[in-house]
């Protein structure tokens, strides 16, 4: 097996060379070229196909199949000076067939002993509509060779009849979709085929006119088999020409529909077919007639015609070329109105009038190219008492041979203009324009208009004996011949240029006014990835004329700057992909591709610590590999090509967040702030730890941050005492709930070090003790939350309010002792002398009735005093 493959190799080269040896060996002043490789060696038209060798300088032409292919070749120059090539690049041509390449030189051909496989085309297909099992015959190119027919998705049977024809059948399954074929290469239609029936179909007639005995033809679908066809209800006999096509006589009957059925079921003709032996007209030319001159009238029926009417006088000469056509001369008498043709059946009356002048009408005017100082004719009616001709607003000299034509002589500074004739009734004008040709050469048009170097090109026009140079583009042709004054033949040069052909001559130049397109070429390209919304610039050769670029295979909307330069904005929604230009001369697939980079716009927020989402706004959010936060990775989730959501990761960073793609990165503008927990201290006092009734209260608070980074969506919460009312708070809260009780401050950031000051004027309602507690908290979370809050505490009362009672039972076995219940932090203590500082408390638990507190003992046999003591927060 090894030593089969080494042989293939071996032949392979060995007959890409022989022919180069074959032409060179009589003698060598050019080196042989050879050619080693072609790469790659299967594609679609446009695909950029690599020819590798040595001495491929006399290379003057490369064709696949029949198609010559447009080409560059890759030189290089070596250490003493000399150019090489050892690379060719060719485009497959569009009408490229699946063949051995051919490398045309100066000493001979090289024919390639591997084929080049150009994907196969499909240009239409019939039926276009059919049922599961109707053969459809497919029509295109590059068909040999194709292993898979696919409608839809389903696989379909198939014979290749021909390398332009493939019959299918139409799968089981199939309802609509597009067909496909393929081999190494695929090719898919641009029409979809529709699954219809399985009755017939009937989707128009070629006439909705007829006469008994006349021939309708009914084009649809399944009509195979058909058995019967009615005009309304009377059976008609007809021919089925094909699955597509019945040719039906029209029987004796009245209008009606058209219905043709098989034991399928039935279609209906959605319009009426008329039944007629009078004359239908659908057309008369043209609207605009003067006596003499001739009316051509469109229809059906025109036989054995009585008669024709203008206006109700009768016309003459009527000429009869098919019962579709009527011609007739307008008679010296007639005027204006709707034309009237009669037969033995009845008559038909056109539903548009004719329009009769007296003033001049021009029908045609030769030649159409004229020499300066020469005659010209011009033919049409109304001729007769002409007063004044004129080429555009030049007067001119004339002689009226007869009331059908005219003589006129163009002076020597005529110019290309339309002829004006004048009588007394009005004036007419042509429709074109006669042009003026000098001593220099003409062009009147060239085919084909498309091609590349190597094409023939025919130029047809006036003074083409005259031409001694030919231009593409600005560049000359070295080689074309001039058959006749009228005609030249040129070759496309090697390094034309789409636009005008220019004639050069001694005796003046010309320049075509339309263009011959080359096969569009795209240069190295500088920048071929940018973000959605940018003005990317792409150079080349052959833009003129360029009518789709494709990225990836979406269409790209551009705008030509030149011949070698276009330019187009990035759209939001394009992924990128392959490059490829069509143009009327063909296409060009690039072997590079262009990336779409995402674009962000912005994120929201802006700042954050871990477990943050974070939206992103922008375009191209695609193909996303990693998303980062500084230098942390995130994970993300894609919504949409312009919004992603991402979570800040434990390691986020403060910097841009960055997006990483397979064809590059990309940085925010903004920056995202990563933050910490740190510590938020929050102290509390009050202006005094006791007020009298009546006393307004001011608390003031301050929170201090620490911490490594700024603190966010700092919340402070204020919860006041009971039954005190907020005279004023400073700052305003931005929230107040629970009745009145709960106050809110949203401080936003905070930076390490930095404070912030609470202030609180409250006016108690009553009596007693009151606490004020103040805490804070951030989106961070805080390392010591122990100290986020503080508590402000006092009192109000009147002196009077601290008083001890004392009683005794009235058999003095107990006493009781009593006071005001105010909810002051008082307790009682006892000594047995009033001057000592050995007070203790009481150790009995007491009760409150009716807003006093009472305490009971029994009486103990030494002396003791009592005190009411307030404990001052």
């Amino acid at each position: 097996m090894r030593w089969a493959r080494k042989l293939f190799s071996c032949a392979f080269l060995s007959a890409w060379i022989l022919t180069w040896f074959f032409f060179a060996w009589p003698s060598c002043p050019i080196a042989a070229p050879v050619v080693t490789e072609m790469q790659p060696r299967h594609g679609h038209p446009g695909t950029r196909v690599v020819f590798t060798g040595s001495n491929l300088e006399s290379v003057s032409a490369i064709r696949f199949g029949d198609a010559l292919a447009d080409w560059e070749a890759v030189t290089v120059i070596d250490g003493q000076g000399r150019i090489h090539v050892p690379e060719i690049h060719a485009t497959v041509p569009d009408a490229a067939t699946t063949a051995l390449p051919k490398l045309s030189t100066l000493i001979g051909e090289i024919t390639l002993p591997v084929a080049f496989v150009v994907a196969p085309r499909i240009t239409g297909f019939r039926p276009v509509r059919g049922w599961q099992g109707t053969i459809v015959t497919i029509e295109g190119q590059n068909f040999t060779g194709v292993t898979v027919v696919k409608f839809g998705e389903r696989l379909a049977s198939f014979t290749v009849t021909a390398s332009t024809q493939i019959r299918a059948v139409v799968p089981a399954g199939f309802t609509e979709g597009l067909i496909s074929v393929a081999h190494d290469e695929s090719g898919t239609s641009t029409e979809s085929f529709v699954v219809a029936g399985p009755g017939p179909v009937i989707d128009h007639l070629d006439s909705l006119v007829g006469a008994p005995g006349d021939s309708v033809v009914i084009r649809g679908v399944n009509f195979k088999p058909v058995t019967v066809v009615r005009f309304g209800n009377v059976l008609a006999s007809f021919d089925i020409v094909a699955d597509t096509q019945i040719n039906a006589k029209v029987p004796a009957a009245l209008s009606g529909k058209i219905t043709v059925s098989s034991h399928l079921g039935q279609a209906v003709t959605a319009e009426l077919f008329s039944i007629t032996r009078a004359p239908v007209i659908t057309e008369l030319w043209p609207l605009v007639v003067a006596p003499g001159m001739k009316v051509t009238l469109r229809g059906f029926n025109f036989r054995q015609i009585n008669g024709v009417q203008i206006g109700g006088a009768e016309a003459a000469g009527q000429s009869n070329p098919s019962p579709q056509q009527l011609d007739f001369t307008l008679p010296a008498n007639a005027v204006s109105g709707t034309v009237k043709v009669t037969n033995p059946f009845g008559f038909g009356t056109s539903s548009e009038a004719l329009t009769v002048t007296r003033a001049p009408v021009i029908e045609s005017f030769d030649p159409v190219l004229a020499d300066p100082s020469g005659w010209v004719t011009l033919r049409g009616a109304n001729f007769t008492d002409v007063t004044r001709v004129q080429l555009g607003d030049m007067d001119l000299r004339f002689n009226v041979t007869a009331s059908t034509q005219i003589r006129v002589e163009l002076p020597i500074n005529a110019s290309a203009g339309m002829f004006t004739v004048h009588n007394t009734f009005g004036s007419g004008t042509t429709v074109e324009k006669l042009t003026i040709i000098g001593a220099g050469p003409y062009l009147a048009d060239f085919e084909p208009d498309t091609g590349v170097a190597g094409t023939d090109v025919k130029l047809h026009g006036r003074n083409l004996d005259r031409v001694t140079a030919i231009e593409f583009g600005g560049v000359k042709a070295d080689l074309f011949t001039v058959p006749a004054s009228t005609q030249l033949t040129v070759t496309v040069p090697l390094d034309a240029r789409s636009g005008p052909v220019r004639l050069l001559s001694a005796h003046g130049d010309f320049t075509s006014a339309a263009s011959f397109y080359l096969p569009p070429r795209l240069a190295n390209q500088d920048k071929l990835a940018a973000q959605p919304g940018e003005l990317v610039e792409f150079g080349g050769r052959n833009f003129i004329g360029l009518e789709s670029l494709y990225i990836g295979g979406q269409a790209v909307g551009f705008e030509v700057l030149s011949n070698d330069k276009l330019n187009f904005t990035v759209a939001d929604d394009l992924l990128g992909g392959g490059i490829e230009l069509v143009a009327p001369s063909g296409k060009w697939i690039s072997t590079n591709s262009f990336a779409v980079l995402p674009r962000i716009d912005s994120f929201d927020p802006v700042i954050g610590p871990a477990q943050t989402m974070v939206t992103v706004q922008g375009a191209g959010f695609h193909e996303i590999l990693f998303l980062k936060f500084g230098t942390g990775l995130a994970e993300f989730d894609r919504k949409s090509t312009r919004e992603m959501l991402a979570r800040v990761p434990a390691n986020a960073s403060t910097g841009p967040i960055s997006i990483i793609t397979p064809d590059g990165d990309v940085v925010s503008d903004m920056i995202f702030t990563a933050t910490a927990p740190g510590d938020l201290q929050m102290s509390s006092t009050v202006g005094s730890p006791k007020y009298l009734p009546g006393q307004q209260v001011k608390i003031k608070s301050r929170l201090v941050f620490y911490g490594p980074t700024v603190a966010t969506k700092i919340t402070v919460t204020n919860k006041l005492p009971a039954n005190v009312r907020l005279l004023k708070a400073k700052p305003e809260p931005a929230l107040v709930l629970d009745g009145g009780r709960t106050l809110v401050f949203t401080l936003g950031q905070l930076a390490p070090g930095a404070t912030a000051d609470f202030e609180l004027t409250l006016q108690p309602l009553g009596k007693g003790q009151f606490a004020n507690v103040i805490r804070a908290t951030s989106h961070e979370g805080d390392v010591v939350p122990t100290n986020n809050g503080a508590m402000a505490r006092f009192l109000v009362y009147e002196p009077s309010d601290i008083r001890l009672g004392i009683t005794a039972d009235p058999f003095g076995h107990t006493f009781t002792l009593d006071w005001t219940e105010l909810g002051l932090p008082v307790k009682v203590e006892t000594s047995s002398f009033i001057q000592s500082n050995q007070w203790r408390s009481l150790p009995f638990e007491p009760w409150t009735v009716d807003g006093r507190t009472f305490v009971t003992m029994k009486k103990f046999g030494y002396q003791a005093y009592f005190r009411l003591r307030m404990n001052m927060p």
